[in-house]
């Protein structure tokens, strides 16, 4: 694969997390497969379906103040028109007073259609997770 495709990937990810954090969770629908699955880290609960996906973004900023959100060291693997994107992440936030914070690794799995990368299945593996106070 060539390096742009690699660098599409890396720029997918910023765009996402981007769109995201600054909750602009709709923009979400344009990055998404129609049957993408977000599986949580516990593997056993599951979002299915472009839809579901959204709203799990929305309803995690409807529910918590103070969001920031900051990912590193991405790093995309592609065969063929497949290609799976890790990167770090920090992501702080306030829930019912209580100060958050939680590092860990972001695993996006994308699928090319007609020339357009679209994620079809995401995780989450949490490192570290913290309550201060």
């Amino acid at each position: 694969m060539s390096c742009a495709d690699h660098e599409t990937i890396r720029s997918l990810v910023r765009q996402i997390n981007d769109a995201w954090i600054k909750g602009r969770v709709l923009d979400l629908n344009g990055f998404f497969h129609e049957q993408m699955v977000i599986a949580a880290p516990d593997m056993v609960c599951r979002g299915e379906g472009r839809e579901a996906c959204v709203q799990s973004y929305a309803g995690f900023l409807q529910s918590v103040d103070d969001v920031d959100c900051r990912i590193s060291d991405i790093h995309a693997d592609i065969w063929g028109n497949s290609a799976v994107a890790t990167s770090r992440y920090l992501i702080s936030w306030t829930l019912e007073g209580t100060p958050h914070q939680e590092t860990g690794h972001e695993i996006l799995m994308f699928q090319r259609e007609n020339d357009t990368w679209l994620v079809i299945w995401r995780t989450l593996i949490p490192s570290s997770k913290n309550a201060p106070g």
